[in-house]
């Protein structure tokens, strides 16, 4: 079953590292190399995902959204709280995640509506907030 999906991408950076928004090729490479192919295409806003081929399209560049923070143990908590509370929300499909040593990125399905949507990027923010 095919989806149409937007991109919330979290960047986690260490503290002494300069703050980076990192580009979707960027984004692309950390999908592939949790074994998630990536296909930049031209059309419709969103991303596309094909579960039996584990591969996402990508469509719109401008569907990106970027948080930026330095990472901890208590903020990777907060995150991995977070998606134990999206995923018994009623979305129209559980969001797509992949961690690395030091980001996060998720996609949450194209069809979910504003106010979960005002939910989780208020949650991020506490996150990124939280020391």
């Amino acid at each position: 079953m095919k989806l149409f999906l937007f991109v919330c991408s979290i960047l986690l950076l260490s503290a002494c590292s300069p703050a980076e928004v990192p580009d979707l090729n960027q984004i692309i490479q950390l999908f592939e190399e949790e074994g998630i192919v990536l296909t930049k295409s031209e059309g419709t806003e969103g991303f596309e995902v094909d579960n039996s081929m584990k591969t996402v399209y990508v469509f719109d560049e401008g569907v990106v959204d970027i948080f930026s923070f330095s990472t901890s143990e208590k903020k990777e908590k907060g995150f991995a709280e977070l998606m134990d509370q999206i995923e018994m929300a009623d979305m129209p499909a559980s969001p797509l995640w992949t961690v690395t040593e030091k980001t996060i990125v998720l996609v949450i399905p194209f069809k979910t509506n504003d106010s979960l949507l005002e939910k989780i990027e208020g949650a991020l923010e506490n996150i990124e907030q939280s020391e």
